[in-house]
């Protein structure tokens, strides 16, 4: 697995942060930009406006996501959630395929 660059896992939670302090619970308009992560729902799944399930690992501090359909997909518990591999990308996350 290739190193990322310091802060990147940090950059990602501060978005998330500003996205629930904003009361954000679903997507915002999409712009030339990538769309910022959301929180998962209460009960553990990602809107369907941003259904890709991403984690942070505890030994590794790198952001993990899964698509729908993954082998893990189904098991996995999200910490935030994106709407799209490019903005997953754009934050420094790793397809769950590539490191498992």
């Amino acid at each position: 697995m290739a190193t990322r660059a310091p802060g990147a896992v940090s950059r990602l939670l501060t978005l998330l942060l500003v996205a629930v302090s904003a009361g954000a619970t679903e997507a915002a308009p999409r712009g030339a930009g990538a769309s910022a992560p959301l929180p998962p729902r209460p009960e553990g799944t990602c809107p369907l406006s941003h259904p890709l399930k991403a984690t942070v690992g505890r030994a590794t501090g790198e952001c993990v996501y899964h698509v729908p359909g993954g082998p893990h997909y189904r098991h996995t518990v999200p910490e935030f959630c994106f709407a799209s591999e490019r903005d997953a990308r754009l934050q420094d996350c790793w397809r769950a395929e590539e490191v498992l």
